[in-house]
């Protein structure tokens, strides 16, 4: 497995915050992005069936 380094910029913070609002599972955001950057697919079909 390769470390990524992801700059995560001050707008995509802000729609964070907004979803969180909304109580959106923003978690769920950053485990699915994780993931397509492993190029994990079985780990997000996995992930959002729990949903």
């Amino acid at each position: 497995m390769k470390n990524i380094r992801i700059y995560i910029s001050p707008t995509y913070k802000k729609e964070l915050k907004k979803l969180k609002r909304k109580n959106y599972p923003v978690e769920l955001i950053s485990i699915c992005l994780k993931a397509i950057l492993e190029n994990e697919a079985p780990s997000i079909k996995g992930k959002m069936e729990r949903l």
